[in-house]
């Protein structure tokens, strides 16, 4: 009898455990979000939910879970200098002066963006190898699709919140 009550109060345990992490991340992502869309999230704040969210989702060990994100974390930096913010420049200024635009400056603005996309790729290859180097290929593979849907739910936020804005405007 005392036997099966302290059984029962471990498996209560490790459902309210379940339940407290999956509640927080709810929280952080739909918080997040809504806080991006209106105040430009930071990108140090973005990641850590992205790496949060593909941690919780992949039940990683404690050495697995250093590995993931030693690798992730190196790799999302480098990605983000290296690309993604001298891609926002380059979008932020070709569409404002989109009309001023010559064939030659258009040329440029599509070779540059083009480079950008080709190094993130190879920086996501590079960032691939490493972490199939140092874990298991189905571990890998479920890092994947969590970050796909992750960047999936993400973007229907984003797509709810603009939805939303457009449709207070008069």
């Amino acid at each position: 009898m005392i036997r099966t009550t302290i059984r029962n109060y471990h498996i209560l345990g490790i459902m309210l455990n379940w339940i407290n992490k999956n509640t927080v991340l709810l929280f952080l992502l739909t918080t997040g979000f809504g806080y991006a869309q209106k105040h430009h999230m930071s990108y140090e704040r973005m990641k850590a939910i992205k790496l949060t969210y593909i941690a919780e989702k992949c039940e990683m060990t404690t050495e697995e879970e250093k590995i993931y994100w030693t690798i992730f974390d190196q790799f999302e930096d480098e990605i983000f200098k290296a690309c993604r913010k001298p891609m926002y420049a380059l979008r932020k200024n070709a569409f404002k002066e989109q009309d001023k635009l010559n064939e030659k400056d258009v040329s440029r603005f599509i070779k540059e963006y083009d480079s950008l996309e080709q190094l993130m790729l190879h920086k996501k290859q590079d960032r691939n190898k490493e972490l199939l180097k140092k874990l298991p290929a189905k571990k890998v593979l479920q890092i994947f699709v969590a970050e796909d849907r992750f960047n999936r739910h993400a973007l229907q936020i984003m797509n709810r919140t603009a939805k939303k804005e457009n449709e207070n405007l008069p």
